[in-house]
């Protein structure tokens, strides 16, 4: 029966007509995304603590970072992309984030593809503002250190 003559036989019984959608297909729509953080993880020192969507510390926010990785005395957080759509919008989103997290050690995470790489060679700069070398990094995330900024790393 269509939708439009299903409303008016509600209202003589009385009742309103409420509708929901519910997703189609897989049940896990970010499973590329959680291979990606998991490819993450494989590098990681076993001493660091592995914190899914690490909240933001504003009250009220509602925001999160894909990962926060907790050291002995510092945090690093990250978020995810398997294929970006839009740069300046990935360039804003992790700097007000940078911003309100008030740490500077803050990384985005991108699935190492021909895209990305040809994305990251055609910008002429970093993406994330002052981003230290990718093999620092990983580098100092397996030795279970604090990498001490920002990051972009392609996995």
């Amino acid at each position: 029966m269509p939708l439009g003559r299903i409303e008016p036989i509600a209202s003589v019984l009385g009742l309103r007509l409420s509708l929901r959608l519910y997703p189609a297909g897989q049940p896990l729509r970010d499973a590329p995304q959680l291979a990606l953080l998991d490819r993450l993880r494989a590098h990681l020192h076993p001493s660091l603590r592995w914190v899914p969507e690490a909240a933001l510390p504003g009250a009220g926010d509602l925001r999160a970072w894909d990962i926060g990785i907790h050291g002995a005395d510092w945090w690093y957080f990250y978020d995810a992309e398997t294929r970006i759509r839009d740069v300046q919008a990935i360039q804003r989103r992790t700097a007000l984030k940078r911003r309100d997290s008030h740490t500077d050690r803050v990384g985005l995470l991108l699935a190492d593809t021909r895209f990305h790489r040809d994305l990251l060679r055609s910008l002429g700069g970093p993406l994330v503002e002052g981003a230290l070398p990718e093999s620092e990094v990983l580098r100092a995330l397996a030795e279970g250190r604090d990498p001490g900024g920002p990051s972009v790393l392609l996995l």
